[in-house]
Formats: structure tokens, sequence, C-alpha cells
């Protein structure tokens, strides 16, 4: 076999291997720290990322970790082997996304003339290749219109956690409608408060609710995070070995196996940007996403509750998520909040309530056990939360009677341990079934929420992640309200069942009040 011939059947063995990084190894350079091109060997966050991508990934990262310049690597050798292929790169302004288009340049001068097809269109804005019919265009979140036309076979959102709330509606979703199944799209950005895109998805694949996989970059996956002992950026308190580590450090070493040089470097960099540090260079999911404005719910209660979540480890009665299954004698309240079905979910939140107090013993606060969170219509989900009701040991239902809740009402009107109606003022009972939610009654809802949340054992991340999201705003006449930042509904249903809960707790001796009758405590 000649050598040109071996040559060829190399580099056809190198566009169809499954490792994708191979042959960016072994054509691509990229401009290392001293401005030298060098063969980009990526590190192994980078490979990380690759190796373990799907059809649709979700990166949350690090701020400079090389994520960017590792997916457009490998969508640029998509582009340019794979005939017919169109890659789209977005970024959240015009000048991101032209420096975006500008490093896929590099890299496709830095392949061999014999390497690569022939570019006959240049711009600023797409890279043509006419031999092989591909392209590669660029557009941002600002655009006015984008993602219609041919499909797209490669799609990146980049920082897309700074994109402009109105462009998933405009850019996002329509763009994602012309990506085969087979296609490749990454959203991938450093976290940008609780208000942003990003944030909604991440909350999404969290809860189970998303087609997107994820993958998380903390700073300590990026090898350029460290600072050497004598480096002239440290403290003048600093410029030797470190021996005095807080506990917060000492719990991130344990952890993570930091280095001195690391925290020496996490020390510089926090008091360089101060808290944005956490949002910058992400340290956990709970604490990377900062609150923008005023939380009505206090973050020092909130974020580490935050980290005491989990995935729901059991499936209960009509595939509700199971924290906590029910116990024989155990109390139980469920918060219903029904939804529209299509643009509002329906929630049923159950929720385990402790016998008060005896002489010195602590209080106990209620215990979030289970849920089902779900697009569901009114009439269909009246079986499915009397079933859920049923299976923990009848638990008192407080629903909400305004709105889609009118329906749910009159079809569950038999269950026998229902929340009727009282006057918050004066505490007394009418003949009428469930919680009325107005501009009213929903600030003394949330209020008694907010009193018993240091008291809370709640292991859901979604429903912590909408608690997190309430913040304080003026309406016009300057009265302060909590204003909602995400979804609501699992929140809604939360204190819906803690307004059933505090009765109890506050007036030991009156017990629940259901459809029929009294039911009195354990003891």
């Amino acid at each position: 076999m000649s050598t040109s011939v071996e040559a060829e059947q190399v580099l056809k063995d190198l566009i169809h291997d499954p490792d994708e990084l191979r042959y960016v190894k072994a054509f691509m350079k990229i401009p290392n720290k001293q401005r030298q091109d060098v063969p980009f060997i990526p590190y192994p966050v980078q490979q990380r990322l690759i190796d373990n991508h799907s059809n649709r990934d979700v990166w949350v990262k690090d701020s400079q970790c090389g994520s960017t310049s590792i997916v457009s690597s490998v969508m640029l050798k998509r582009t340019i082997t794979h005939p017919n292929t169109t890659t789209v790169i977005m970024a959240h302004d015009e000048f991101t996304t032209q420096r975006l288009l500008h490093r896929v340049q590099v890299f496709y001068d830095s392949i061999h003339p014999s390497l690569k097809p022939e570019m006959d269109h240049r711009s600023a804005y797409e890279k043509r290749f006419p031999d092989i019919n591909s392209v590669i265009y660029i557009s941002t979140a600002r655009s006015q219109v984008a993602g219609r036309g041919e499909p797209i076979h490669n799609l990146l959102f980049s920082e897309a956690g700074f994109y402009v709330p109105e462009a998933r509606e405009r850019i996002i979703i329509p763009a994602l409608q012309r990506v085969p199944p087979d296609g490749w799209v990454v959203i991938e950005s450093t976290p940008n408060g609780q208000d942003a895109i990003l944030y909604e998805e991440v909350q999404r694949v969290i809860a189970g609710d998303s087609v997107f996989k994820m993958q998380t970059v903390f700073w300590w996956d990026n090898p350029d995070n460290w600072l050497p002992v004598n480096t002239p950026l440290a403290m003048p308190d600093e410029d030797r070995r470190i021996t005095d580590y807080s506990e917060e450090e000492e719990e991130l070493i344990l952890a993570h196996g930091l280095s001195e040089d690391q925290v020496r470097w996490r020390r510089y960099k926090i008091r360089e940007s101060g808290e944005m540090f956490f949002q910058e260079h992400m340290e956990s999911l709970d604490s990377c996403f900062l609150v923008t404005g005023r939380p009505f719910y206090p973050p020092d209660l909130t974020i580490p509750m935050s980290r005491e979540c989990y995935p729901a480890p059991h499936t209960g009665p009509q595939s509700a998520r199971m924290w906590f299954d029910r116990e024989d004698k155990g109390r139980y309240v469920m918060g219903v909040d029904p939804g529209q079905g299509k643009t509002t979910k329906s929630v049923a939140s159950v929720w385990r309530v402790w016998p008060p107090p005896v002489e010195d013993e602590p209080y106990r606060g209620p215990q979030h056990v289970c849920k089902i969170s779900d697009w569901i219509e009114p009439i269909t989900f009246a079986p499915i939360v009397r079933e859920l009701a049923e299976y923990y040991n009848m638990a008192f239902i407080v629903l909400e009677a305004n709105s889609h809740g009118v329906g749910l009402v009159a079809l569950l009107r038999n269950y026998p341990n229902l929340y009727w109606r009282e006057d918050i003022v004066s505490g007394k009972k009418s003949s009428v079934i469930g919680w009325y939610t107005s501009p009213s009654t929903k600030p003394f809802m949330m209020q008694q929420f907010k009193a018993q949340l240091p008291h809370l054992e709640i292991r859901d991340a979604e429903l912590m992640s909408q608690i997190r999201g309430f913040r304080e705003e003026a309406d016009r006449l300057g009265h302060m309200r909590a204003v909602p930042t995400t979804l609501d509904d699992d929140h809604d249903a939360a204190c819906l069942a803690i307004i059933g809960v505090t009765g109890a707790i506050l007036n030991p001796n009156r017990g629940f009040k259901g459809g029929s009758g009294f039911t009195s405590w354990d003891r």
C-alpha cells in the first residue's frame, strides 16, 4: 500500500472514529497563554464533556473552563467532514457570537489545506464550504427572528444564562424544532441568577422533566485555577504556606481534594469578585445561581436547605415522587393547587405532621414526604388526589377553591377529611370547602409558610428552587409584595398544606376539623 493511500485511510479512520477528539488532537491547533499555536490537547474536563455528551446537553460551568472551545472544535469537525451539515452558533450578544465564530476560523485555519474543504465565504456571520454543501452560521439571542429554515445538525447556545427572557419563545424553541433527533444541541453557560433561561432548564433537568442531560464543571475541574506560594497576587499575609484553613475550606478540601494552591486561588478570587465568585466559579448548583433583588424567604435558610435536597428515591401511587413512605400511625396533610393543565401544573404536596411537643420535648416541624406535580386538568386530577390522600392514611386535604380549584372541590366534596374555610381574622369556620386565594389571603398564607420555614424538612430541589425564586417588590402604591420569578405551583401547594398544619400546631387541643368531624392526635 502506498504512503498516500495509507494516509488517506488514516484520515478516513479519524473522521469516522467515535472518539471525535482524536481528529481534533491530530489536526487542530490553539493559541496557548504564551500566544503560541500548539496542538489542541483537551484538558481532562474538556475530554469528559465530550466523552459523556448526549444529543441534547446542558453544561453548567465554571468561567473560562474551555467548554466553548471544545464544543466548537467538535462541531467544526462535524461540519467539514460530513457533507450537507448545518451548524448554528449563538451567544447572548453580537460581539461574543462573532468571537465564537472567529475561534472556529482559527481552528479551521490551523488544519492543513489538504485535510479540509475549501471555504468560499468567510464573514463575521457565516462560513460556507460549497464543495460539500456545509455551512456554519452565527446568530444572537437578541435577534428578532432566528432558527427558521433548513435543518440544523449542530446547535450551540453559548452563555445561555445571559439571554434575554423572550429569547426562549422567539429563538430557542423555534431553533430546537429544526434539529433532527440525531442532531446535537448544547446549552452551555456560567450561571446568572434565578431569572435566567439556564436556571429554568436546570430545574427541569433536576425534576426529571427535561429532554436535556446535564453536566457540571466546578472551578476545581479547571486546571488553570491555582496560585503558587509567593505569588505576587497573594495578600501580604498569605505569601507563604497556608496554615489557617477556614471550616468551609476544610470541607472543600475533604470533599474535593483541593490543594493549597487551589485554596490560595479561591481566596484571591473571592477578594477580587466578592459574592460574584460563587456565580462565576461554581461550587454547587444550589449556590451558583445568585439571586437578584430582595428574596422574600431568607437565603440564610433556603440555601442550606437546598443543599439537603436529593431526587425522590421511591415512587408512590399514580407515579408520585416519594421521599418518605407512609407510617401506620402517621398524620398527613396535603395541599392541592389545581392547574389549568396546559399552561400551569396541578400539584398535590403531602406533609407528615408530628404531634405537638409535650413538656420539654423539642418541636419537630412538618416533613415534606411526597408530591405529584404534572400538567393535569382538574377533572383528571381529582381521582389522583383522592388515591394519594387515601394512601397517606386519609390525609387532611387543603384545596385551593378558586379558579381551577372550583371544579376540583365539586369532585372531591365527599372525601371525609377536607379543610373548611375559616375567616383568617376571627378563625370562625364556614360551610365552604377549601382555601380561597386572593390578594389579601395569599400574603397571610405565605407569612404562615415563612414562619414555619426554619422548622420544615424538605428534600425536594424543585420545591426549594421555587421557594428561593420569590422576590420582594414594591407595587405602584409603594407596598411590598412577594413576586415569583419562576414557576410557583409547588410552592403554593406547600403553602396550602402548611395552612392545614398550623391550625393544629397553634391550637393542639382542636386537632383537625374535617368533613367527617373532629379527629384527635395519636395521644
